[in-house]
């Protein structure tokens, strides 16, 4: 939404974006408890996905509610949760603020603790966690970089200089192992990796660089 109420819309010729002026009256679609880094993404088929609290009133001390995401659906006029309970016992509040979902609204990139992160397909009983656990590094709730995607199964994410997915000659013996940080590419589809920030300077990499 840019200013004075201008819903981008689509790339028109000759213009970056082309805007549509919203002239209808608000409308709410559902009640959720507010916090300022609330985070909603349009789906496909209309779906509304969001950030929120879940709670049973009254709560308790011992009876507090937990994060999760949501989804509208603007056909049917409900609100789903659409984490399992597998998955967002996983995730914490960081990875409900920063979530990412793929173009084709099917899938989603959940932050977690030391800089990893959850892929989940929405609706799937399972989820994947593409770095290991010897391979986390950073602050506990801090993210140097989110991941995102490249398309609906390819995504970037920053790794440590010990990651399996760096090309294992960076790594000769009898060396301490590479202590920069870098972007890599993954291809979901094929298994396929690759460096995206193989040629960018030091100056740059090493402002990404937080080890435990």
């Amino acid at each position: 939404m840019a200013d004075e109420n201008n819903l981008l819309a689509k790339p028109v010729e000759n213009a970056s974006v082309q805007t549509h002026e919203c002239t209808s009256e608000a409308t709410s679609f559902a009640g959720l408890v507010y916090y300022p880094w609330l985070k909603v993404r349009y789906g496909t088929g209309g779906r509304i996905f969001f950030t929120d609290c879940f709670m049973s009133l009254p709560v308790s001390k011992t009876n507090e509610g937990r994060w999760s995401l949501f989804c509208y659906d603007s056909e049917i006029g409900t609100v789903s949760e659409v984490l399992p309970p597998n998955v967002s016992n996983v995730c914490q509040v960081l990875a409900m603020l920063q979530f990412e979902l793929s173009p084709d609204g099917k899938k989603v990139l959940l932050p977690i603790k030391y800089n990893r992160f959850v892929v989940y397909e929405l609706g799937a009983d399972s989820m994947d966690i593409p770095i290991n656990d010897d391979e986390e590094f950073g602050e506990e709730e801090i993210p140097e970089l989110t991941p995102t995607w490249k398309g609906n199964d390819k995504m970037s994410f920053l790794v440590s200089g010990k990651s399996h997915f760096l090309p294992e000659s960076e790594v000769q013996e009898g060396q301490e192992e590479p202590k920069r940080n870098e972007i890599v590419i993954l291809d979901r589809t094929n298994k396929q990796s690759s460096v995206l920030s193989e040629s960018w300077p030091d100056e740059v990499m090493d402002k990404l660089k937080h080890d435990k």
